[in-house]
């Protein structure tokens, strides 16, 4: 069924059951927007690699200027 077809069968119903279908609409859980959805996915991939990645480098933190030097090539 389609949003006109739905409005249409609204139009059919009384004041009472109206009132009554607003209040559920509004009280039903609204679909997420399409940029939260890529925003969460996102999120979920970058946690499902967590602690798999690996470095050849034994501390990057304390020698990152070298790590980052071999990563553009040039270590």
């Amino acid at each position: 069924m389609t949003v006109t077809q739905l409005v249409k069968q609204a139009d059919k119903l009384s004041g009472r059951d109206r009132q009554r279908l607003l209040r559920a609409l509004a009280s039903a859980p609204q679909a997420p927007n399409g940029e939260k959805v890529r925003q969460e996915k996102a999120l979920q991939s970058f946690i499902a690699l967590a602690g798999i990645a690996h470095s050849r480098f034994p501390d990057v933190s304390s020698d990152k200027y070298k790590h980052l030097g071999y990563v553009k090539g040039r270590g």
